[in-house]
């Protein structure tokens, strides 16, 4: 896909990140969480959500023009609510890597949203960006025993993998805090699961920690969700 705009500038920082200026290099998401808002009709996501990936082709020449143009210093997030920017077609892809490269020419705060181990690969960039302007690290963690996980996750990185990515970037001197969202009511909202994820995320010393609920929207989202 030929995209024809790579930076959304919002009227207001974001809820979660803070950020007035966000991107994604992708539509749609291969790791298939049963519970994805990304799902609903809402967001006009055509065909099937995890396997007809776009791949705006062209982002990073076109983030690079926008960027000069920017008038505000202000955090920019990489990610959305419908997609993941290190899903496994990144691998060959490399449309993140290429934006990291050039976002490291400038000094704006950057902050990644992923669930994917696959963001350990660039942790160089990570690191230069965070000498510049700042980085921060979102990572999506809210089952503690990989057995649940994989029934509702079922293409992402393991528990454990996520644990050590947190580790490593946290060893590295880069910021990294946990989106526990979202809780399912009566399977990882309980008492155990969340206990659990706090021990160990303490022990790693992450950041800070952002909970949410389960969002079921009508229509596909609501029903695959039930299923």
């Amino acid at each position: 896909m030929i995209c024809k705009k790579a930076i959304r500038k919002n009227l207001y920082a974001d809820a979660f990140t803070l950020s007035m200026y966000s991107f994604s290099p992708y539509h749609a998401c291969e790791h298939g969480c049963i519970y994805c808002d990304g799902r609903a009709d809402k967001y006009y996501v055509e065909g099937e959500f995890d396997k007809d990936i776009v791949i705006r082709q062209n982002l990073p020449k076109l983030l690079e023009v926008e960027l000069t143009k920017l008038r505000e210093n202000a955090p920019i997030s990489i990610g959305s609510g419908v997609t993941d920017v290190y899903q496994p077609v990144e691998r060959e892809e490399k449309l993140m890597r290429n934006c990291l490269e050039i976002l490291g020419r400038y000094n704006y705060p950057v902050h990644l949203l992923t669930k994917s181990p696959i963001v350990l690969r660039d942790l160089d960039l990570f690191k230069q960006l965070h000498s510049k302007g700042g980085f921060t690290l979102f990572i999506s963690l809210t089952f503690s025993e990989d057995e649940v996980r994989k029934i509702f996750e079922p293409k992402t990185g393991s528990v454990r993998e996520r644990l050590e990515t947190i580790r490593f970037f946290k060893k590295n001197g880069l910021r990294v805090g946990v989106l526990l969202m979202p809780l399912l009511p009566w399977i990882s909202d309980t008492e155990k699961n969340i206990t659990k994820l706090l021990v160990e995320l303490k022990e790693l010393e992450v950041d800070f920690i952002i909970p949410g609920s389960l969002t079921l929207r009508p229509g596909r989202q609501k029903e695959l969700y039930f299923q």
